[in-house]
């Protein structure tokens, strides 16, 4: 028993021996640290921290402007439409045509020379004389003067004055550039297209012509305008009964 005291004896002394040695060893490492702190200066320690700052990036964006430029407006050259080349045709018929076997053509035409035609009053001639023309007879104008080189009138006041008429020959007509068609609004067959006629011209003396020698002259006429004259010679008014 009295070992047991001992050795708690000496456990207790050894327990405090080790707090007050651990104690002492506190004290001096705290005042070691202090002595340390008060010798050394207070320092300032710089340290270069990088921190990422959200930066506002200024971003350029292509704006689209509308500028209102002044245009002169140009008038577009019109492009000329091509002309159709017509097809050629032949030229509108409009002629005089003498019979050259009968005497007055003879004499207007200087064949037969000193000779006379003779004509009396009150009659009909046909001096073989046709005009040829795209136009019908009831289209065609004659104007006729008998009379020439003399003073009209050469006949006898009150008398019939004569004239100059145009006979139609269906049978002479040129119908080549024509059809024969049934025409609606004839109701019957007719030509269609170009037909060239062929008239023939009489004369009527006048009923009391003077008994004097004549070179009569005949202008056609025809409703585009077109003109044409002949001229007869050596005509001679006699009256058989006188």
């Amino acid at each position: 028993m009295k070992s047991i005291q001992n050795v708690l004896i000496f456990c207790s002394l050894l327990f405090s021996t080790a707090i007050l040695g651990c104690q002492n060893i506190a004290d001096d490492v705290a005042q070691q640290v202090i002595a340390k702190m008060d010798s050394t200066e207070s320092k300032i320690i710089e340290k270069e921290v990088i921190v990422e700052v959200p930066v506002e990036k200024i971003v350029e964006v292509e704006k689209e402007v509308i500028v209102e430029v002044p245009v002169s407006l140009v008038t577009p050259t019109p492009i000329p439409t091509p002309i159709p080349t017509p097809t050629p045709q032949k030229p509108a018929s409009f002629e005089l045509e003498c019979d050259i076997t009968s005497n007055p053509c003879k004499l207007a035409l200087g064949t037969l020379e000193d000779a006379t035609y003779i004509v009396n009053p009150r009659s009909t001639y046909d001096p073989g004389l046709s005009i040829i023309t795209e136009y019908k007879s009831d289209e065609i104008n004659l104007t006729w003067n008998i009379c020439n080189p003399k003073s009209t009138p050469c006949w006898k006041d009150g008398s019939a004055e004569g004239y100059a008429a145009v006979i139609a020959q269906p049978h002479l007509n040129d119908y080549s550039e024509a059809t024969e068609k049934w025409i609606p609004s004839l109701a019957s067959v007719g030509w269609e297209g170009r037909i060239t006629y062929t008239h023939k011209i009489v004369f009527r003396t006048p009923d009391t012509l003077f008994y004097w020698d004549y070179n009569p002259i005949l202008t056609v006429s025809e409703p585009e305008g077109r003109t044409v004259e002949f001229s007869f010679k050596n005509w001679r008014a006699e009256d058989p009964n006188d």
